[in-house]
């Protein structure tokens, strides 16, 4: 305890001595630097003023470009519903298209039909695609000779020499 007492007797006459001990000189310099405090201080609330001004115009024109972006949606809004239309009709006409396709198909399919019995009467041998069947004798005469691409026979097959 006389330790801690001693301890805080020193420390009171340490502070007590460094405050007397300030010269005019020092005084001088704080009451200097008080003196630029505030004119910064007086700078900054200045800067900050000038600040609050700019956000205020920012938020005048964020307000502006929301009335805008509100005009464009209802607009939007409005294309958007043309739009529907224009799909519906779209849809309307794929599916006509689809019908007509189906018709032609089935045409197609006739006439498919008909040129089979019509090929079958003539006893040329054709695959289900229509393309005539190599595998028999009287299909392998159609085949085309072997050129090259200036249209000269390719003398590299046997049928060529």
């Amino acid at each position: 305890m006389k330790k801690l007492f001693s301890i805080a007797l020193a420390i009171a006459f340490f502070c007590a001595t460094s405050i007397s001990a300030q010269t005019p000189a020092v005084s001088q310099m704080k009451a200097d630097s008080k003196k630029e405090l505030k004119k910064a201080q007086k700078e900054t609330k200045l800067e900050a003023s000038k600040t609050k001004g700019d956000v205020m115009k920012a938020k005048d024109e964020a307000v502006k470009t929301k009335t805008e972006a509100a005009k464009t949606k209802m607009e939007a809004s409005k294309t958007k519903g043309q739009a529907m239309k224009a799909k519906d009709e779209a849809k309307q006409d794929a599916t006509k298209a689809k019908m007509e396709a189906s018709k032609a198909k089935e045409q197609a399919v006739k006439t498919k039909k008909e040129t089979a019995a019509k090929v079958s009467a003539t006893d040329v041998h054709l695959k289900k695609d229509g393309t005539p069947d190599k595998r028999y004798k009287e299909n392998k005469d159609a085949v085309k000779k072997h050129l090259k691409k200036d249209g000269t026979p390719d003398m590299r097959y046997k049928e060529n020499k």
